[in-house]
């Protein structure tokens, strides 16, 4: 599963045109600290979103049914925006 997550993930970055680099640790370090690398890992939670005004709804496929769902994954804002996506993020 995790091939498929990291594919994915750099699918993600390619559709964004995003200069990400990724590096894959075979083991944490002893300290947990890495100098040169910025740890994301619990940065991006639900519990840390905050709701934004200002920002404007896009599109989404059921949208007529259902009403705009917030907090849908970047893989939603992708297949609804295409290359439009990326002004939906800060």
């Amino acid at each position: 599963m995790a091939d498929w997550d990291l594919e994915l993930l750099l699918w993600v970055f390619t559709c964004l045109d995003s200069q990400v680099k990724i590096e894959i640790l075979e083991k944490e370090p002893e300290n947990g600290i890495i100098e040169s690398l910025i740890d994301y890992r619990n940065k991006i939670l639900p519990k840390n979103f905050r709701e934004e005004k200002g920002i404007p709804d896009y599109v989404q496929v059921f949208q007529e049914k259902i009403g705009f769902q917030p907090n849908m994954s970047i893989i939603d804002l992708i297949f609804c925006e295409g290359k439009n996506a990326r002004r939906y993020l800060r």
